[in-house]
């Protein structure tokens, strides 16, 4: 922005509103800058070719996980964000949401109280780049802490076009309770 004066309109915060400048604000000198902050044009993005992942549509994974141990005190959102972290230190690409704060597509089907155990958990992910079910296993294992380890998964089938994704929860039948 400009330097801050009496008349300065620009929203950078460094007036108080009262017009007087809370610091000193010298306009960088010619030459100073390495280069335009901002570019001029984006360059187009490359196409895709048959055989590349960004050529495949998105793919909905049905798994199942269990929580166990210290793993049992972890919050529904804490799990959200350690599935979140997991699915990238195994070297998948979730599909994100549109909008302001994007997040990969992952939905847990039911989510427990803090504290309880639990054998299988069902949620379901959008994948770029999913493999096949063992494969996606194996990898989520090792990416997951301990207390947290990959039951099932399954590859869901691809949606029709104009038609609404089924929830994770309307896939759920229902759950059996050990009260010990």
């Amino acid at each position: 922005t400009g330097p801050c004066t009496a008349s300065c309109t620009q929203p950078c915060g460094v007036c108080g509103g009262d017009d007087q400048p809370r610091a000193a604000v010298t306009p960088p000198r010619e030459g100073e800058l390495e280069a335009d902050p901002l570019p001029a044009a984006r360059p187009a993005p490359a196409a895709a070719s048959p055989t590349s992942p960004a050529a495949e549509a998105p793919r909905r994974v049905l798994f199942s996980f269990r929580k166990s141990g210290p793993a049992a005190f972890l919050g529904h959102l804490d799990v959200l964000g350690v599935l979140e972290r997991a699915f990238l230190r195994a070297g998948y690409e979730p599909a994100f949401s549109q909008g302001f704060n994007p997040k990969p597509r992952l939905e847990i089907a039911h989510p427990l109280p803090l504290g309880v155990e639990s054998e299988e958990e069902v949620a379901a992910i959008t994948l770029l780049d999913f493999d096949e079910a063992e494969a996606f296993r194996g990898r989520l294992d090792r990416a997951l802490p301990p207390g947290l380890r990959c039951a099932a998964a399954k590859e869901l089938p691809a949606l029709r076009p104009q038609v609404r994704k089924p929830s994770p929860m309307a896939l759920y039948w229902g759950a059996d309770f050990r009260i010990q």
